[in-house]
């Protein structure tokens, strides 16, 4: 988790220059906590948010040593392993776990139903382009896929067009990569 990274590189940096003996009690107590709530995030919901409401960033010791610019270094790292917090907490825990499940609950109907129009949808669009024998451009990616994955240890690649050159979809990233270690 990248808010344990950001703590880790600032407590090595303080270790590894005299003076910052104060903020290393800090840093580790900061990593302690988020390590620990790193470690609950597989366990049930509410001990997550449990975990998240006992890490808290104390206000860090003012440093009067010559090496200003690890200091910076460090607050730097800190406060992106803060940032991630904040942000965490201000998304995800927005409203406390009672209210959430509540909401949930009043929610499933709804998403079931739109679950329910999307792969109906779904059919009759399968439906129409067999019948009138269209294919799109996921029929391509997904043909793509089953030919790479039954014909990979005979496939030879010599050219490849690709659509765009930043591929969001996850289809196109697994086609990439596979056929990356093929070429």
């Amino acid at each position: 988790n990248m808010m344990c990274y950001y703590l880790k590189s600032a407590l090595e940096l303080a270790e590894s220059v005299y003076g910052f003996e104060k903020y290393i009690q800090y840093l580790q107590t900061e990593l302690e906590m988020a390590e620990n709530c790193a470690i609950r995030c597989s366990l049930p919901f509410r001990r997550i948010q449990q975990a998240m409401q006992e890490i808290h960033f104390e206000k860090l010791p003012p440093y009067r040593g010559e090496e200003k610019e690890i200091k910076e270094q460090i607050v730097h790292f800190r406060n992106k392993a803060k940032k991630i917090f904040e942000d965490i907490q201000q998304t995800i825990f927005i409203y406390n776990i009672d209210n959430m499940e509540k909401h949930m609950k009043q929610l499933y109907p709804i998403i079931k139903y739109l679950g329910n129009v999307v792969k109906m949808f779904m059919e009759r669009y399968q439906k129409i382009k067999k019948e009138k024998r269209i294919l799109d451009f996921g029929d391509y990616e997904h043909f793509c896929l089953s030919v790479l994955l039954e014909e990979k240890a005979h496939l030879k690649i010599s050219y490849l067009l690709m659509q765009q050159k930043n591929c969001s979809k996850s289809i196109q990233k697994y086609l990439l990569m596979n056929i990356k270690t093929v070429i």
